[in-house]
């Protein structure tokens, strides 16, 4: 596992952000194709630092819900991550797919899919971990389940948060606004980036982030009941302690939601007046 042999593609990037790039490569042990990540820092000394607490962090999180990595090289000159390759894309391939098309989500499979999300963040936060940078492109697609990637971001709720007061961290767009007034986070930051998702998915676009915004949240479609609505409204509230207190919280509002769902179809079918749109 220290120091597997790997092709890497260098010319075939797969995703880049601030804290690295990943590249597709090949184990030339199993001609299994992967994805390798490789640092932003050019000095090895701060890569090997960089990669080694994010593998600290995939390793604390490994499970059901979270992208494996199979191997890590953490030597230098040239230290990386070699991780499960998404075949299917990332979550945000998908919904550039949908938006492009003139379409949105419909709200059930929009929430089946965020509830998957937030499925994985709630093993994820029982180990300690926050993730920071919760966005479509950071959830990867698997056989038609979705697997959260990149704790580049994270950091251990045990332990003092890493970043200079007043440093933002994560995707401003999906970014808690604690996060982008630079103050500690905890799990709720991660909700309010699952609403973000669920939001897009429902509407298109992002959510507005002007003075009482989430008063008022706007719909393309007729098909959002008032659970839903609720549930948005909480997950994207300004202030954290109108958030749900976890990720289980959270999910309880997702199948209460879903249920309505579920009982608003079977009405449509006993008034028979053809197919049910929820």
């Amino acid at each position: 596992m220290g120091n597997p042999h790997f092709l890497i593609d260098w010319d075939c990037c797969l995703g880049a952000g601030s804290e690295g790039e990943v590249y597709l490569g090949r184990s030339l042990a199993t001609s299994e194709l992967c994805a390798i990540k490789v640092s932003a820092f050019i000095d090895p000394e701060a890569a090997t630092e960089q990669l080694n607490l994010e593998l600290d962090r995939c390793l604390r999180a490994a499970g059901e819900g979270v992208v494996r990595v199979i191997a890590w090289n953490l030597a230098p000159p040239r230290p990386f991550l070699v991780f499960e390759l998404a075949h299917a894309g990332s979550l945000g391939d998908e919904m550039t797919g949908v938006r492009e098309s003139g379409k949105v989500y419909h709200p059930v499979e929009a929430l089946e899919r965020t509830r998957e999300v937030l499925s994985a963040m709630a093993r994820v936060h029982e180990r300690g971990l926050i993730h920071r940078d919760i966005k479509p492109a950071n959830l990867l697609r698997f056989d038609g389940s979705v697997k959260v990637t990149d704790f580049g971001s994270g950091f251990t709720a045990d332990r003092p948060q890493p970043d200079k007061t007043g440093e933002i961290v994560g995707t401003r767009l999906y970014a808690a606004p604690e996060q982008l007034a630079g103050e500690p986070v905890d799990e709720r930051a991660d909700l309010y980036g699952a609403g973000c998702i669920l939001h897009e998915m429902l509407t298109g676009q992002l959510p507005s982030r002007a003075r009482g915004a989430t008063s008022a949240l706007r719909y393309p479609n007729a098909l959002i009941l008032p659970e839903l609505d609720t549930l948005l409204k909480s997950l994207l509230a300004p202030q954290r302690e109108d958030r749900p207190s976890n990720a289980q919280e959270a999910i309880a509002m997702f199948d209460e939601a879903l249920a309505v769902y579920a009982r608003a179809r079977t009405v449509w079918a006993e008034l028979g007046i053809g197919a049910s749109p929820y």
